[in-house]
């Protein structure tokens, strides 16, 4: 009989709304995690941010709405097949959101 692993990632979702290439009509959003198990040093060191999503502002917010269902699989775990070992089951879970949108 396999055993199935237990991966805990508990991470920091942070929505950024930044202006790279700013004017009336663009302005990009940014949805990112981070390992919440980081120190503040480590936190800031741009390998430890994962992009999720980036999207126009002006975009659709329905379509990205449907995206954060699909990630809440996450939350719930899923089976995942660590190669030349065994299965184990991933939840990965946003402890707090954090961002710069106002």
């Amino acid at each position: 009989k396999s055993r199935i692993f237990i991966i805990s990632f508990p991470h920091v979702d942070f929505i950024n709304r930044f202006s790279i290439y700013r004017n009336s009509y663009r302005i990009l959003i940014g949805f990112y995690f981070i390992p919440a198990s980081l120190t503040i040093e480590e936190r800031l060191r741009p390998k430890a941010i994962f992009p999720l999503i980036l999207k126009p502002y002006n975009s659709n917010f329905q379509n990205i709405i449907k995206v954060f269902k699909t990630i809440t699989k996450l939350d719930e775990g899923i089976i995942i097949n660590i190669p030349r070992k065994s299965k184990a089951r991933l939840y990965a879970f946003p402890i707090y959101y954090i961002g710069d949108i106002l």
